[in-house]
């Protein structure tokens, strides 16, 4: 094993993107091997992490572009310096200069391909985009929860959190059950609230940085920038916590306090969905249902687990019949 290991004629290493530090055990393995035919393929696009990118074109032609210090000071840093919010001229000068150099020292053995070359061998796909009604329950609850975000808007004393707002809404307009037995777990003393893992994240601070004396910091593509304009090179940070009174579930109590759990038809949602899937199993086809809430999940394999299986006498059976998995 090992003198194959050393000795391949060639090595193809699928979702290359992962060699993403030279460092890394897995990088370290990698370059272990003795071979003269290296191929990486990745899905991923650059996605302007250039030392990920030297990681991958290192393993194929070692010291190509250099070591990682030599490629930081040639490539890195001018291309990264060029997209600063507060670049100048010249930055974007020669950001553009050395992008084009880097391009063509790559392009002899980089290749890019399209999922064009794969419609000669793969079926046609076709997308539906299916606009739903909210159920009577569900349309109480999403007006009253706008009525109450209008009134906290001009109010000082609790805070609205964009990613908790989210969450909620996917509660109401998946299943008017997913909100309620959300609310009643809370009471219960439990916090189950595992859509998205939204709730959880958005209690973390999320920092950017503009330009720093060495102006590199600027890979924070998912966090909004903020700049003071007193002291334009000073850190700032943007902040999603809550920290005052954290908006709560208040304005559902007086809707669910008389709701019956269990009824279909409190979410057009998922009547659409177990409909499609009732049809698709007449017609031997397979599906596949995807969801980021793992409430709403646990909620249609409920109502699944009380269905029969179309021109069967048999119910739907987790692990015997269909099946979960977690991505």
């Amino acid at each position: 094993v090992r003198n194959a290991l050393l000795n391949p004629d060639l090595v193809i290493c699928d979702e290359g993107h992962r060699i993403k530090n030279h460092q890394a055990s897995v990088a370290v393995a990698l370059k272990s091997i003795r071979t003269h035919r290296r191929i990486v393929l990745t899905g991923y696009p650059l996605q302007n992490n250039l030392i990920e990118y030297w990681c991958m074109v290192d393993f194929v032609r070692p010291n190509y572009l250099g070591s990682k210090l030599e490629f930081c000071n040639m490539f890195e840093r001018p291309i990264l310096n060029g997209q600063c919010i507060d670049s100048t001229v010249e930055d974007g000068k020669l950001m553009r200069a050395r992008a084009h150099v880097l391009h063509s020292l790559l392009e002899g053995f980089i290749q890019r391909r399209g999922h064009d070359v794969l419609q000669v061998d793969l079926p046609p796909k076709t997308e539906y985009v299916i606009l739903l009604k909210l159920s009577n329950m569900q349309r109480q609850l999403y007006m009253k929860f706008l009525e109450t975000v209008g009134a906290l808007s001009n109010s000082s004393e609790k805070t609205l959190n964009p990613l908790r707002t989210f969450a909620i809404c996917c509660k109401i307009w998946n299943h008017s059950d997913v909100l309620y037995k959300f609310v009643r777990d809370r009471q219960d003393g439990s916090d189950f609230d595992f859509d998205l893992e939204l709730e959880q994240n958005s209690n973390k601070t999320l920092t950017t940085k503009t330009r720093s004396n060495n102006r590199l910091n600027i890979n924070n593509r998912a966090s909004p920038q903020t700049v003071n304009v007193n002291n334009p090179y000073e850190p700032q940070t943007t902040t999603f916590s809550l920290e005052k009174k954290e908006f709560d579930y208040d304005f559902a109590n007086s809707i669910l306090n008389s709701y019956i759990c269990g009824q279909l038809s409190n979410g057009i949602k998922f009547q659409v969905a177990l409909t499609i899937l009732d049809l698709c199993i007449q017609y031997g086809d397979k599906v596949l249902i995807f969801s980021q809430s793992l409430l709403s999940l646990n909620k249609l394999e409920e109502f699944l687990s009380q269905r029969y299986i179309p021109n069967t006498d048999q119910k739907w059976e987790k692990n015997t019949n269909y099946y979960r998995k977690f991505l």
